[in-house]
């Protein structure tokens, strides 16, 4: 394509050489001679301006929309885990955790999975939450809808422990479609148990809902259910009858350790507050339910609870009686507080 002495040849050989360098800034010893080796070059030129740029974009865009979070959990050979399934704020999320892992509930509830399952990826807030050292290899976060069976059973929702069904409480006006939601969950999961699970071993469903009337549609459905405004509201109404029982209540259901507890002891009896002191005793008091032993068969409660305090520290204050009628379910039954003649 050029002459004995390197000169360029025509306008058509000049173009093609001016296109290549002006776009690659190159020039090389090897050169295409011939209009098929040169269309070649041109074409391979338009696909990488023209056509190469937007699919490079659009795989980068796809590769930054990937999300970070899994969408299936494995346990590890005897581990257990629960399952909570809600759109969770901090708070939520946080107090769960923290009232799950207390110490006081013991070794085997320490080393248990929580599996988060949400269909939504968690915020700021929730992510650095589950980045905490304290939850990095307890808590497990997995993205995905819990009407799904086969996303279900990616968690091994039917090996669970327990569901926990939790709310938003900031749902505000939008109380019954939350409502709503977990209705359709729980349905969702409770059918999958159905099919796929153990019926030796039943995995428990706990639900917490906005509205009262919701309590109804799950009554079927969930094993316990928990309505957080009449739960609310009735605290407040026994308050105005009992003062502090609100208080009472609270620091009851809630686990507080003694870690928690002793420095608030020395600082009360430092500033000789004994009040303060007794109040913070109380704090570490918990409600458990337990099997008493046979070896209390056909004693009375007084003396019962006598013993018990007297050799573990421990408030005997009520017990449940199972119903022992035909077909009756093992679980029910009635509870007595505190049957001084029984």
């Amino acid at each position: 394509n050029k002459d004995k002495d390197g000169e360029i040849q025509g306008f058509d050989e000049a173009f093609f050489f001016i296109a290549v360098s002006s776009i690659t800034g190159l020039s090389s010893d090897i050169e295409p001679d011939t209009w098929f080796t040169r269309s070649v070059v041109l074409f391979v030129m338009f696909i990488g301006i023209f056509w190469l740029p937007p699919r490079v974009s659009e795989m980068l865009s796809l590769w930054q929309d990937r999300s970070p979070w899994p969408s299936n959990f494995e346990a590890e050979t005897n581990q257990s885990h629960v399952l909570v399934i809600g759109d969770l704020e901090y708070t939520t999320l946080f107090e769960f955790l923290r009232e799950f892992f207390c110490e006081d509930h013991g070794v085997r509830t320490v080393n248990t999975v929580v599996v988060v399952m949400s269909e939504k990826s968690p915020g700021k807030e929730v992510s650095e939450l589950l980045g905490d050292p304290a939850y990095v290899n307890r808590v497990k976060f997995v993205l995905g809808s819990p009407t799904s069976f086969k996303q279900l059973g990616d968690v091994e929702a039917e090996a669970a422990l327990a569901i926990f069904l939790l709310s938003s409480k900031a749902a505000g006006d939008n109380a019954a479609k939350e409502d709503a939601a977990k209705v359709m969950i729980a349905l969702a999961v409770r059918k999958y148990l159905k099919g796929h699970g153990d019926a030796k071993r039943p995995v428990p469903i706990y639900a917490q809902v906005l509205l009262p009337e919701t309590t109804l549609h799950l009554e079927y459905l969930a094993d316990h259910v928990i309505c957080v405004e009449e739960l609310r509201l009735g605290l407040l109404a026994r308050s105005v009858m009992v003062p502090g029982f609100a208080s009472l209540l609270q620091l009851l259901t809630a686990s507080i350790p003694n870690n928690t507890t002793d420095p608030l002891i020395r600082v009360a009896g430092r500033y000789k507050q004994e009040w303060l002191a007794e109040y913070a005793r109380s704090m570490s008091h918990e409600i458990y339910a337990t099997r008493v032993s046979s070896i209390f068969n056909g004693v009375k409660f007084q003396k019962a609870a006598q013993v018990i305090f007297q050799r573990t520290g421990a408030t005997l204050f009520a017990i449940r009686v199972p119903d022992r009628s035909e077909g009756a379910d093992p679980d029910d039954g009635r509870i007595m507080l505190n049957p001084a003649g029984y």
